[in-house]
């Protein structure tokens, strides 16, 4: 909840570059938004190093 109100004054602040802001959000304005956009590109896994890889 902090998140979402950042003035810290109650008020609750949608931030649509979030993108479980942006996902959870039906109604805008009461303009339908869902359901979302396609996410710009999945997050890219990095390899473990060798000492963490299973054996």
């Amino acid at each position: 909840m902090k998140l979402m109100t950042p003035g810290k004054d109650g008020r609750l602040v949608l931030d649509f570059d979030d993108v479980v802001q942006r996902s959870m959000t039906v109604v805008r304005d009461g303009e339908l938004t869902w359901p979302p956009p396609p996410s710009r590109s999945p997050p890219r896994r990095r390899p473990l190093p060798h000492r963490l890889a299973p054996r």
